[in-house]
């Protein structure tokens, strides 16, 4: 096999750029210079070589082609062009896909021994070049096939490896937030912890299993705190509705301020009256925008609601108050009995009270409080 030589290059290949110049007319081919290449493939080595690069989709990755008449060089050149495609995508994707060195930590792509055969081929080394290929050809193989395979998975799986991570690591701060003490949620989101660590791509499967098994356990409690908000927030409803209907049978200006509270009582109820839980990315209810710890906390608020509502109730004024403008008001006496120890409904009982010893009062109006404390 010889090569020419032509204006300072060496050409390989009649594909090669510039290497039909060299026969494009007598002058050309005079001034070129043709020299043996002594050193060469045997025909397993090229077989070799070829069926090698067929496998790996050498056209698929390059867009060129090799096959048993490719010469020695070319088949050199080829592993140059391949192993530099591949070594692209790896750089395309550390760029591209964030966190990658973390969520591919493990992932071995064989990125030195890609390494050994990217730059030029010349006529010194095409021959070096293809025996280091033969030798490291199945560690070759498998580094293209884990960059292939990482690069599938970035197409197809990873925004829904990233959105369980996400779930995962909201759950764990939603049942710290609400007292859940699960063991097997604890455990669940641990061994996810340990997936993400190695291998994100070979334990993509069991990532889907173990966060869906978090997600089910999850929406158990979800649905139960639910059903109790639910429950609870529609007797809440009921009252405020109630409220304002008796507001409404006196005239409009004398309620002005407690119908507006009534009313901001029952718009609260209602957004926490939920038909259906419907959980999607998140650890918040689709529906109702809210979370497990959220649930809990608006339940355990209930009781002051229905005092605010009490309280409302009680001062709602039924008449105007007559008034003479040429007497001199004086302070309204309040006798308040009040013990140390007393249960909450003791307590929203006496507020009640006080607030009805109110009504028909301005704002204004001054106030003579006898504070009588008892023992209990």
């Amino acid at each position: 096999m010889g090569s020419p030589k032509f204006k300072g290059h060496d050409y390989f290949s009649y594909k090669d750029k510039g290497a039909s110049d060299i026969f494009g007319n007598s002058r050309n081919f005079q001034k070129a210079s043709f020299k043996a290449l002594t050193k060469s493939l045997d025909a397993a080595q090229k077989n070799d070589i070829v069926q090698v690069l067929l496998d790996l989709k050498y056209k698929n990755i390059t867009g060129d082609t090799v096959d048993w008449n490719t010469n020695d060089f070319q088949l050199a050149d080829a592993i140059r062009n391949i192993a530099e495609k591949f070594m692209t995508i790896v750089e395309t994707l550390k760029k591209t896909v964030d966190r990658f060195d973390v969520l591919f930590s493990s992932a071995d792509f064989h990125t030195s021994l890609l390494g050994k055969f990217t730059g030029k081929t010349t006529e010194s080394n095409y021959i070096e070049r293809a025996e280091l290929f033969l030798s490291s050809k199945n560690d070759f193989q498998d580094a293209t096939k884990r960059i292939r395979k990482t690069e599938k998975f970035v197409k197809k799986n990873l925004d829904k490896a990233n959105s369980l991570k996400r779930f995962a690591d909201a759950l764990g701060v939603e049942i710290e937030k609400a007292g859940v003490t699960s063991e097997s949620m604890k455990a669940g989101i641990r061994e996810l912890e340990e997936f993400y660590k190695n291998s994100v791509v070979e334990n993509f499967k069991k990532i889907q299993n173990v966060a869906q098994k978090l997600r089910d356990e999850y929406f158990g409690l979800i649905k139960d705190e639910n059903e109790e908000m639910s429950k609870l927030h529609a007797g809440l409803k009921e009252g405020a509705r109630a409220v304002m209907e008796e507001i409404a049978e006196y005239p409009d200006d004398l309620n002005t301020n407690s119908g507006a509270e009534a009313e901001s009582i029952l718009k609260y109820a209602e957004n926490r009256i939920n038909s259906k839980v419907e959980l999607g990315k998140s650890v918040q209810c689709k529906n109702c925008k809210m979370s497990l710890s959220e649930m809990k906390n608006s339940i355990a608020l209930i009781p002051q609601k229905e005092t605010e509502l009490t309280l409302v109730q009680a001062g709602i004024v039924k008449e105007r108050k007559k008034t003479d403008p040429g007497k001199e008001k004086s302070p309204k006496k309040i006798i308040l009995n009040i013990s140390r120890k007393m249960t909450v409904k003791a307590y929203r009982e006496m507020l009640s009270s006080q607030i009805r010893n109110l009504s028909g009062l301005d704002d204004e109006d001054a106030l003579e409080i006898d504070v009588r404390q008892t023992e209990v």
